[in-house]
């Protein structure tokens, strides 16, 4: 597969991701080297890993959930019990251990604590007890975390392990716009139902601008609760607080007013573009006075923040050019009457 293909296919599934994120897989993948996905949680890492590997490699995939708990044999195998019953001997049983496979996905894995065998593996390129050492067939670990790899290492120790992975890219969002929650939606529910999402993208991005982190797993969970129960659905939600409830709701009114605040735009550049030379000043002031009556249909929807600085230079533009007008038709007609 070229590296064209890959990337490609990577952007038709996983929308809105950084292209570097799939540049630095297709390295990994391609030149058989281990790479950290790192980012903030939501950001469908693991399965942007799964994908990627299933691109290049037929052969099942070793993926493992780590945590504090976990136990080296969930890496690489445990003691071959019948072996040593049996012959008497300590043997090494590393089936469908991380050993076997080519490819490996390994989920938080900078919170586990077999960071150390997991770099003494990868160190040796096999698995070294009991005097006897399992080669390791494993050709790319990609790990998926949500820690910043330079931020979680403290000693020597951690950083050793941190340089056994070649590659380390974050995965995010280029942008967090209404339209980019739309490109998710689009991917996640039915066409006829992308019309009445748009009030949830808007009030989603609008939450990411305010600072609180929520993610496109939360605004896909959020989704559908919306479209299955309404606005109500959204009550008890993480980041959805009486505030942003309300941000929904007024999302009829905020649309209005934009429509209200383009109609105004397109009359003033008319009148901006006008002759006023040729234009009496009946003829002028009836304009400016059907502009007048959509400023006061603006004040009346009482415009939310966003709204209130355009709607207030729109009042000073219309505002100036009436003040320039009138200093034409007063020096009009002035040099008439001379």
């Amino acid at each position: 597969m070229t590296r064209e293909e890959f990337i490609s296919n990577l952007a038709t599934k996983f929308i809105n991701m950084d292209s570097e994120v799939g540049h630095a897989l297709y390295n990994a993948l391609y030149l058989n080297r281990n790479i950290i996905l790192y980012g903030e949680g939501g950001h469908a890492k693991s399965e942007v890993a799964l994908y990627a590997a299933s691109l290049f490699y037929q052969t099942p995939i070793f993926v493992a959930s780590l945590d504090k708990y976990t136990t080296p044999s969930s890496l690489v195998g445990t003691a071959d019990i019948p072996a040593l019953i049996q012959q008497g001997q300590y043997r090494h049983n590393v089936a469908g251990s991380i050993m076997e496979h080519e490819v490996a996905i390994l989920e938080e894995g900078l919170d586990s604590r077999i960071s150390t065998i997991l770099k003494d593996v990868l160190t040796r390129g096999a698995y070294c007890t009991g005097g006897m050492c399992y080669p390791m067939q494993t050709r790319c670990v990609i790990m998926c975390t949500n820690v910043e790899p330079d931020t979680w290492a403290e000693n020597d120790s951690d950083r050793a392990l941190l340089r056994r992975f070649h590659y380390k890219v974050k995965v995010a969002w280029k942008s967090y716009k209404p339209s980019d929650f739309m490109s998710m939606y689009a991917l996640r529910f039915p066409a006829d139902k992308q019309e009445a999402l748009l009030p949830l993208a808007e009030t989603v991005a609008a939450i990411r601008t305010s600072g609180a982190l929520i993610t496109p797993a939360e605004a896909n969970v959020a989704a559908s609760a919306f479209l299955s129960c309404g606005k109500e659905g959204l009550i008890g939600l993480s980041h959805f607080g009486p505030k942003q409830l309300q941000y929904l709701r007024d999302y009829d009114k905020r649309k209005a007013v934009d429509l209200l605040i383009e109609e105004v735009t397109i009359k003033y550049k008319l009148v901006q573009s006008m002759d006023i030379a040729q234009l009496s000043q009946n003829d002028f002031n009836s304009v400016i006075g059907e502009l007048s009556t959509l400023l006061t249909q603006l004040g009346s929807c009482r415009p939310d923040n966003n709204q209130v600085k355009l709607v207030a230079d729109l009042h000073q533009r219309i505002k100036a050019l009436k003040d320039k007008v009138a200093i034409k038709w007063e020096d009009k007609l002035v040099r008439d009457k001379a």
